[in-house]
């Protein structure tokens, strides 16, 4: 009888220890993916119509890093802490399509975005890399494929709360939709982040600020071209082989 419990003791303590190791396995062979690296947030702001023809405005996305170390977004590797912006223009002649931290300057210096309002995500590695495969295939703007519509397309890839930028896509149709989720913003804070730019030819360019030249409309801050710099390169997606440290 001795033997019997002692055996069922040993038996009993197998098992438990069988059960341990496999959820201290499964607890291991999580996959990085899953864990939450940033924020990603979609802005949208018009001149202060109501029509959802009110062509006005702008609209573009944000990504914070809120893990420890780089995360790579489109063109850039964003710094633990740091948050950049991502939108597209069709009226800077040094480049149509996709232009990094050009919104955190004009929301920083020249008081752009008053009225905008957005809607934020937490977000993993793998919704990055989503985002990275959209950004890779959209760098361009047109009538039909503008700001909103590459704010959106962006934002619907890895969110449940999926938005609409109307028909035609604008702006203030996206503010409409963005009003209508629970936890929207209003005026949310946009960091001034560097460097601006946009890629060409897979190397980032970055640009400086200037008063001087290039003007697109009134209030509108020109820009040209600069050196590279002090800028540190990596491989970090196939659209851009070359990448500027956000520090």
């Amino acid at each position: 009888m001795k033997k019997a419990k002692r055996l069922i003791c040993f038996l009993l303590s197998v098992i438990m220890a069988l059960s341990m190791s496999v959820s201290v396995f499964a607890a291991e062979a999580q996959p990085a993916d899953s864990t939450t690296v940033g924020t990603l947030t979609i802005f949208s702001s018009n001149d202060g119509g109501n029509s959802s023809w009110d062509t006005s405005g702008h609209a573009f996305i944000a990504f914070k890093n809120s893990s420890s170390s780089s995360v790579t977004v489109g063109g850039l590797n964003v710094g633990a802490g740091h948050e950049i912006t991502i939108g597209t223009w069709g009226n800077k002649s040094q480049h149509t399509g996709i232009w990094y931290n050009l919104e955190s300057y004009f929301a920083n210096n020249n008081s752009a975005y008053g009225n905008r309002v957005s809607l934020s995500m937490s977000v993993t590695q793998s919704d990055i890399d989503t985002i990275n495969s959209i950004i890779s295939k959209n760098d361009k703007w047109s009538l039909t494929n503008n700001c909103s519509w590459f704010a959106v397309k962006v934002w619907n890839s890895v969110s449940s709360k999926t938005l609409s930028a109307g028909t035609p896509n604008t702006p203030t149709s996206l503010m409409s939709s963005i009003k209508s989720k629970t936890g929207y913003q209003t005026g949310r804070s946009i960091s001034n982040a560097t460097p601006i730019g946009y890629v060409s030819n897979g190397s980032f360019v970055t640009v400086t600020m200037t008063n001087a030249a290039n003007v697109f409309r009134a209030g509108d801050t020109a820009i040209i071209n600069t050196t590279i710099g002090t800028a540190e390169f990596i491989t970090p997606i196939d659209m851009n082989p070359y990448s500027y440290i956000v520090d």
